[in-house]
């Protein structure tokens, strides 16, 4: 059986949370409800929203509703809201490694993502430039 492709994450916004939720295992509840629902948010997702798209069933809100993709781990995270990837972390059972710096991202993986909610890409190629 092939191994997974190993994907680092940079920018933990709603598409970076929502790619990451179809490419690799994570808990429903979890991507329901990320952080308190108090404490102040850099990006929407950290209020559930994500969860909307994935689980659409009522009387279970663990059962999903959408076509996953296999043969894809998130094994990094980045974002410049070090709290947004706590967050997305928690989501994907504790498993991929916090960085520190964004070019911390492209080492030992297969693949950098660079979510862009936004849809500006302003800053991809600075972003991009350590995985060249």
């Amino acid at each position: 059986m092939p191994e997974n492709i190993r994907v680092g994450l940079i920018r933990c916004d709603t598409h970076g949370a929502y790619y990451a939720a179809l490419m690799d295992k994570h808990d429903p509840l979890r991507l329901r409800f990320p952080v308190p629902i108090h404490q102040p948010i850099p990006y929407a997702w950290l209020r559930g929203g994500i969860h909307l798209y994935f689980y659409t069933q009522y009387r279970d809100p663990t059962a999903i509703t959408v076509e996953t993709v296999d043969g894809f781990e998130i094994v990094k995270l980045w974002d410049a809201h070090r709290d947004a990837a706590e967050a997305l972390r928690y989501v994907l059972l504790g498993r991929p490694k916090l960085c520190d710096s964004f070019e911390e991202v492209s080492d030992g993986v297969d693949l950098v993502f660079i979510a862009d909610a936004n849809g500006e890409g302003h800053d991809h190629l600075e972003l991009a430039a350590p995985g060249l």
